[in-house]
């Protein structure tokens, strides 16, 4: 809410303990800024808020807080998040735009298994401010991918592009049909979120496929 500071919550799915000191966290703006220079350490299966002030722990006194001085400000109408570790490597990032979701209303990742960077990922928090330090009342994605792109790539390779990452095990050669002189003879994915259709014979000049 408005009344109330912005907060990013990481998550350690690990089996090993993490030591925030020396991460940092950026925006568009591609400043690096230490998230803390002291030791932090977030449990296996624990949350930590990271935040410019600890306003939150009124509203939440048990949370693992990290007060970051210069936490950048989260923009509405679109922004980065990236964290790298002490060493500089990149542990995860995304890049959100205004159609991802409201003003003032906090964005709950839906799978850790799929990559942030997919809006079908994210999700409104069902209750505006989201559950930071606990986790996300978010249900899972249950919208097939959506085609957004197509691409010849010559007279025997297609490229379908969905938009969000595609399974290996979800992939059939029955699943694409196309008719006239040729029919799918291969699909291969290209990660994420292409499939590669190999045809078979080639495509001919002057000629419709549907």
């Amino acid at each position: 809410t408005s009344s109330s500071s912005e907060y990013i919550e990481i998550y350690n799915h690990s089996s090993k303990s993490l030591d925030l000191q020396g991460w940092t966290l950026s925006d568009n703006t591609q400043n690096e800024d230490i998230i803390t220079s002291s030791q932090f350490i977030v449990p296996p299966d624990s949350f930590a808020v990271i935040a410019p002030d600890n306003t939150l722990e009124s509203d939440y006194p048990d949370i693992s807080l990290v007060v970051m001085t210069d936490f950048p400000s989260l923009n509405n109408g679109g922004d980065q998040i990236i964290i790298k570790n002490n060493d500089g490597t990149l542990l995860d990032s995304l890049t959100y735009t205004s159609g991802w979701g409201s003003d003032e209303v906090a964005l709950e990742r839906r799978s850790i298994g799929v990559a942030g960077l997919y809006q079908s990922n994210w999700s409104e928090s069902p209750n505006g401010f989201g559950t930071p330090g606990r986790a996300n009342e978010v249900s899972g994605d249950i919208t097939a991918p959506q085609l957004t792109g197509f691409q010849i790539v010559d007279n025997q390779q297609l490229y379908f592009i969905f938009s969000e990452r595609i399974k290996s095990s979800s992939i059939n050669t029955s699943d694409v049909s196309i008719s006239g002189n040729t029919s799918v003879d291969n699909i291969t994915l290209l990660p994420p979120d292409t499939l590669s259709v190999t045809l078979s014979p080639v495509l001919q000049n002057n000629t419709d496929y549907t």
